[in-house]
């Protein structure tokens, strides 16, 4: 007994001693995992390729509008150039037509002076042919005469046209109303003046020095007064001074006071009332004998 005593005291003892101080046990530590990560993918970068697709699209378009554009610019001067040709061709044309007409006018006034020289008015036809435009113009006041040049100062010439006249008054002085040419004018103080009266006499007017003179007249025969018309016609070279009315030679004179100057066309009013008379001039031709 006191054995099995003895050996559970000893068992007791050993299990209520005090044992030394255990120390703290920790946590089992884990394995550290290692984490890898992937490296990433790689990503294309587009931006490069986006810039260059754009660039070769603005490049084709910027193409396809300079083709489109140089053919627009091919198809307007194709356009242009046709119109061009058409408008040169119709100048042609127009041109070619009025030269014809010219040269028939030239020649209708070339057979009439060599009429004057086949008659003895002239002594010769050789000369340059001169073509004017219409003339239109009215004056009012009685007694007075104005006149506008022609552009030329022929001392030897014939000029013809086709004259229309037209009175503002019914009781206009005839005698001093009508419509001629003024010639070798050097100014107001000198030169010849001549004109078919509407009482139906051709004057024969003008200067000399300041002072008025009247040199002559022929009698054609009646013409309407208030409203008519006649072709005229003057031949002038040296002294010799002819005029005509419907092909009808009325006055013939010699005259060499004055010796130069130039070609006008006149008329003379005859009356105050309205716009006085009017004179209308057209088919005027000149052929300048200056120069023979």
């Amino acid at each position: 007994m006191i054995g099995i005593v003895l050996i559970l005291v000893s068992l007791s003892c050993q299990l209520t001693s005090p044992q030394a101080p255990s120390q703290p046990t920790l946590p089992p530590l884990e394995t550290p995992t290692q984490v890898v990560e992937a490296p990433p993918t790689p990503t294309e970068d587009t931006s490069a390729t986006q810039a260059a697709e754009q660039a070769e699209r603005a490049t084709q378009q910027a193409e396809q509008a300079i083709k489109e554009a140089a053919a627009a610019t091919e198809a307007a001067n194709a356009a242009e150039a046709a119109a061009a040709t058409q408008e040169a061709d119709a100048f042609m044309k127009q041109t070619a037509e009025v030269e014809a007409q010219a040269t028939a006018q030239a020649q209708g006034m070339a057979d009439a002076v060599q009429s004057l020289v086949q008659q003895g008015v002239l002594n010769s036809s050789s000369g340059t042919y001169y073509w004017m435009e219409d003339f239109t113009q009215s004056w009012a006041q009685i007694g007075w005469y104005q006149w506008w040049s022609t552009g030329l100062a022929p001392t030897n010439f014939v000029i013809r046209a086709h004259t229309e006249w037209e009175s503002g008054s019914r009781t206009a002085n005839w005698y001093e109303s009508g419509c001629g040419f003024v010639f070798r004018e050097e100014d107001e103080d000198n030169h010849y003046m001549i004109f078919l009266a509407l009482d139906g006499n051709v004057y024969l007017k003008g200067y000399v020095d300041g002072k008025y003179r009247e040199f002559g007249k022929g009698y054609y025969g009646k013409v309407d007064f208030a409203k008519g018309s006649a072709d005229v016609m003057l031949a002038v070279e040296g002294d010799n001074i002819t005029y005509f009315v419907n092909g009808e030679k009325v006055l013939q004179r010699k005259n060499n006071e004055l010796k130069s100057g130039d070609l006008a066309l006149t008329l003379m009013s005859g009356t105050n009332k309205d716009f006085g008379t009017r004179c209308r001039m057209s088919d005027i031709e000149i052929w300048d004998l200056t120069s023979q």
